[in-house]
């Protein structure tokens, strides 16, 4: 497994790189439906495709909590949920701002991961594997499979940002 070969410190920075992105992931999982419910029961502006796009955020959010707790599980630590004062929802554009900003700060908490899994591998394992001729395709999948995984994640997030500044643009100009 890939995460055998990444140094014990390598593994700590990874694990604290990932819980802070979980408390992201996990803020939006709990605002999201709160959000969709304000803007489909209290605000008067038509709000059906904002809805459905923060619902897609939100249901993505609820996948990338999964594959963080599996990526900190799979190098050794103990996911934690952060407990937090969920803040009363006053202005919707404001919190998505929030959001975006957050979702920025994920997006690179995944880059950072990246980076350590790659610089914290420990060295001369795989030289030693390929010289004994025991490297299988299926060893250099497992080799790369935390980075697919923080890579996808990095996309995502990326993609989420795009979608919140249209759907804060599409709240923006139907308040206006």
């Amino acid at each position: 497994m890939v995460a055998d070969r990444i140094t014990e410190s390598g593994k700590k920075s990874i694990i604290n790189l990932l819980r802070e992105a979980m408390e992201i992931e996990y803020g939006f999982i709990i605002n999201y439906p709160r959000v969709v419910d304000q803007l489909v029961n209290i605000e008067t502006i038509p709000q059906e495709e904002v809805a459905k796009k923060l619902e897609l955020l939100g249901k993505e959010s609820i996948q990338h909590a999964g594959w963080i707790m599996q990526l900190i599980e799979n190098l050794g630590g103990e996911p934690q949920l952060p407990i937090t004062v969920i803040p009363r929802i006053a202005d919707i554009p404001s919190l998505l701002l929030e959001q975006l900003d957050k979702e920025k700060t994920a997006q690179s908490l995944f880059q950072q991961a990246k980076q350590v899994v790659k610089q914290k591998q420990a060295k001369g394992i795989l030289a030693k594997i390929k010289t004994m001729g025991a490297v299988s395709p299926d060893s250099v999948a497992d080799r790369s499979s935390i980075i697919r995984i923080l890579e996808r994640l990095e996309i995502d997030e990326g993609r989420h940002i795009v979608l919140l500044q249209n759907v804060i643009s599409e709240l923006n100009s139907l308040i206006k």
